[in-house]
């Protein structure tokens, strides 16, 4: 038996068996998913806390031609109605959850009737 024969014996019998050059030195596929998973679960988590950190949400935006549009704020759970020109930004109405965009329409149009 030669000496390279015993060394082989040995690392077999004391469980490196698939110990060779190339798994040593390169990580293996389970080792990457691991590492690129838990690097995607960071990640995840790092963008939630962003998320929950911000008080202000624009819900939806229309435009209604040329630099003009009509905008859904949300703030702190508070809905505002705001509308905007060139160079003009105004609060048109606060919004509340139960109310609907049929009374916020009908209630402008009765204050523009006054003014």
């Amino acid at each position: 038996m030669t000496s390279f024969q015993i060394v082989l014996r040995m690392k077999n019998s004391q469980g490196f068996a698939n110990s060779t050059p190339a798994a040593k030195g390169q990580p293996t596929l389970r080792l990457l998913y691991e590492r690129a998973l838990s690097a995607w679960k960071w990640i995840a988590h790092k963008r939630s806390l962003q998320l929950a950190a911000k008080r202000l949400r624009v819900a939806e935006t229309i435009q209604l031609g040329e630099k003009r549009f009509v905008s859904i704020l949300q703030v702190d759970g508070a809905q505002y109605l705001i509308g905007g020109a060139a160079g003009n930004v105004q609060l048109l109405a606060v919004l509340d959850k139960a109310q609907d965009a049929q009374s916020v329409l009908r209630e402008s149009a009765r204050a523009s009737e006054t003014l």
